[in-house]
């Protein structure tokens, strides 16, 4: 009898107390999910109507001789009235593709654990998970900033201020390539396994 995509050909033990971590940790993740859609879901709201938009903006090193000699600012949160509508567009498909770039990271990462609890580390499609989920995280963030970063170009033209570009490298970078590189190691480990069992 064959195996399914999901099951592994060699089910090896897991106590049971690391089976309910898993899941804990698993239904954590989806939790998660669901507040980050439901978070941005609020922001869209909120973005979509014609009232003032809060905004936290990156500037180059600003000096603010009010607060002491020498000081300067790298960033600045923003209430701004009558933001232009290219301007409102840009942040609101940034939020939506924010939020659906972690949901689908949460969710992939969760369904991964849950293979795990249920003893199917190195099924066929594992490596294929976790290289999804990172891709969706790398795309959905990417795709943000490109659009957070126009809009914040706007809303410091629209303010007379300057504007810098920062980037978080762990979020954009890091993790997509931790996952990758897991995948990759599922991947390697899956083959060893089937060269292994032609041996036997």
């Amino acid at each position: 009898m064959g195996t399914s995509k999901w099951q592994s050909p060699d089910v090896a033990t897991i106590r049971r107390s690391d089976q309910i971590a898993l899941w804990i940790i698993a239904t954590a993740f989806i939790a998660l999910a669901a507040y980050g859609l439901v978070r941005a879901a609020i922001r869209v709201v909120e973005l979509s109507g014609s009232g003032p938009v809060a905004a936290s903006l990156s500037l180059p090193d600003t000096p603010v001789p009010e607060l002491a000699e020498g000081a300067t600012a790298s960033a600045i949160d923003v209430t701004v009235q009558n933001v232009d509508p290219g301007t409102r567009a840009f942040l609101i498909a940034s939020e939506v593709f924010a939020g659906l770039g972690w949901a689908a990271f949460y969710v992939l990462v969760a369904l991964f654990l849950i293979q795990v609890a249920r003893r199917v580390a190195f099924a066929r499609r594992m490596p294929a998970l976790l290289m999804t989920a990172a891709f969706a995280l790398l795309v959905g963030q990417g795709v943000s900033l490109q659009l957070g970063t126009a809009a914040s170009a706007g809303i410091s033209e629209q303010l007379g201020l300057g504007f810098a570009t920062r980037i978080d490298p762990v979020t954009l970078i890091v993790l997509p390539v931790l996952l990758i590189a897991i995948a990759f190691v599922l991947g390697a480990g899956r083959r060893l396994q089937k060269d292994t069992e032609g041996l036997v």
